[in-house]
C-alpha cells in the first residue's frame, strides 16, 4: 500500500547482508598498487554484485565502501589507485 515495493525492500536487505563478502571479492578483484579507470572499476564491481545475486549496478564511488584508494591522474585521465 501506498507505493512500498516489497521487491526493492528485498533487494536492499540482501545487499546489505553481502556487503562482507563483496568487500572479499573486491579485495581479490583489485589489486593494492595497480591503477584502474573509472570503467574498469564499474565494470568490476558490476560483475561482483552480479555474482551474489545482488541489483544495484556498480558504480565507481561504491569503491568507497570496500577499499582504500587514491585518485590520480595519468596522461590525463583520471584514475584509481589501490592502497
Amino acid at each position: 500500500a501506498n507505493g512500498f515495493n516489497t521487491t526493492k525492500m528485498d533487494n536492499e536487505i540482501a545487499f546489505i547482508r553481502k556487503g562482507k563478502d563483496i568487500a572479499d571479492l573486491v579485495k581479490e578483484r583489485f589489486e593494492r598498487g595497480k591503477t584502474y579507470s573509472k570503467k574498469e572499476v564499474k565494470d568490476g564491481l558490476r560483475q561482483i554484485y552480479e555474482s551474489l545475486g545482488l541489483k544495484p549496478k556498480g558504480t565507481a564511488q561504491d569503491l568507497d565502501d570496500y577499499c582504500n584508494y587514491e585518485e590520480i591522474k595519468v596522461k590525463g585521465n583520471r584514475v584509481f589507485r589501490i592502497k
